[in-house]
């Protein structure tokens, strides 16, 4: 039997979007490659007094194992220290002690057929298995790993098409996102394996979902939501001015959401209050807990910078709701060209358009079967079977 080390890194307690995506995706190849050993690796970082301090983190607990989704995930703990963060963050110089770490676990794969790895981090280790061991390895890219980072910072760069081009094949989240590799690297194996659709996301029987509105006290009321990271790269600056601009031009009741948080809802906050918009903040929101909020939702704006293919969008689709947003990465991939809108002088007015025409008549925007982690899995298992 054939084994294969998946590896991602990330928080397994405050689960965000790539993490789950790596979760959803492994538990469903590993439903169909039953002539597959699947071992799951997960890397976390431990941040010391000072650097939490900075980040306004919270210590966390450490653990060796951890069951997620019924995933047996064996947990690689290293030092997050404040040499690292200056040098990554403030300097966008190459963290030292964090790489290293990563690579010093190389060893411990070299009884293994084959390396799945996510992201650079776990790239860079899978890199470093292949040229000691000559284990070939996967890698699938996200998002930022990507679209930001390599064009951000020297080392990324480097780092990134050296993983590229040494692996046996780069997966990607969306075509715009292999699009945007080429502009690193031509000479790499690519394909795309979407994202996909968790199971727990359905849409509710109307009178389940009629009682969730009445519990959020919104029933009779339209929902227009944001939902994400509160940083930058979301460009949540523009959601005051849109929401302000829905309010003026819908005529019926309506509500605002965000759900998520960041260092920028400060800001946000203020802006929208400036402006007289009402906006319930409802922070972090438990994964198991999403599809009750979706379920409430009518339309879901985002408006990112960059994106690889938000999991977001196909779970509130799922759910029931509409989606618009920006016109980068995957989002028009998975939402439809027509809701999507370019990021200049006129995306507050067209996006918002757009919202008050779905909020008068909601309109059919189905979920292609590729965005289906049935569909991904079998598309991965192939790929491996055939390696």
């Amino acid at each position: 039997m054939k084994k294969i080390a998946i590896i991602f890194d990330g928080s397994l307690i405050d689960r965000k979007g790539l993490v789950n995506a790596v979760l959803y995706r492994v538990k469903y190849l590993k439903s169909i490659a039953k002539d597959f050993q699947i071992d799951v690796y997960n890397f976390q970082g431990c941040e010391n007094f000072i650097v939490r301090s900075l980040r306004h983190t919270q210590k966390q607990e450490r653990y060796t194992t951890i069951n997620v989704e019924g995933l047996n995930i064996k947990v690689f703990w290293y030092s997050s220290t404040l040499l690292d963060y200056i040098l990554s963050v403030k300097l966008k110089k190459r963290p030292l002690l964090s790489r290293r770490a990563y690579i010093s676990k190389a060893a411990q794969f070299k009884q293994y057929d084959l390396i799945s790895a996510h992201s650079t981090n776990c790239g860079l280790l899978a890199y470093e298995i292949n040229r000691k061991y000559g284990i070939p390895y996967y890698v699938t890219w996200h998002g930022s790993d990507v679209h930001t980072s390599p064009f951000h910072k020297k080392y990324a760069r480097h780092d990134t098409i050296a993983i590229m081009e040494n692996a046996k094949s780069n997966f990607f989240v969306s075509k715009a996102l292999l699009d945007t590799s080429n502009k690193l690297t031509v000479n790499a194996r690519k394909t795309v394996l979407y994202n996909g659709v968790g199971p727990s996301f359905v849409k509710y029987k109307e009178e389940k979902r009629e009682a969730l509105r009445k519990s959020f006290s919104v029933k009779g009321k339209k929902v227009v939501c944001f939902a994400g990271n509160i940083i930058d790269v979301k460009n949540p600056y523009v959601l005051p001015k849109v929401f302000y601009k829905v309010k003026r031009n819908y005529e019926g009741e309506i509500v605002f959401w965000v759900l998520g948080d960041g260092k920028l809802r400060a800001t946000i906050e203020r802006e929208f209050s400036d402006l007289h918009v009402d906006c319930v903040f409802w922070g972090n929101i438990a994964a198991d807990m999403m599809v009750d909020y979706l379920n409430c939702v009518d339309v879901l704006v985002l408006p990112s910078k960059n994106e690889g293919l938000p999991l977001i969008t196909v779970e509130a689709l799922k759910c029931g709701a509409n989606v618009v947003g920006s016109n980068v990465g995957g989002i028009a991939e998975a939402i439809g060209r027509d809701n999507v809108f370019d990021l200049d002088e006129a995306f507050v007015s067209n996006i918002s358009h757009r919202i008050i025409e779905m909020l008068a008549r909601p309109i059919c925007q189905s979920l292609n079967d590729q965005f289906y982690w049935n569909t991904t899995a079998k598309e991965e298992y192939i790929i491996y079977q055939n390696c």
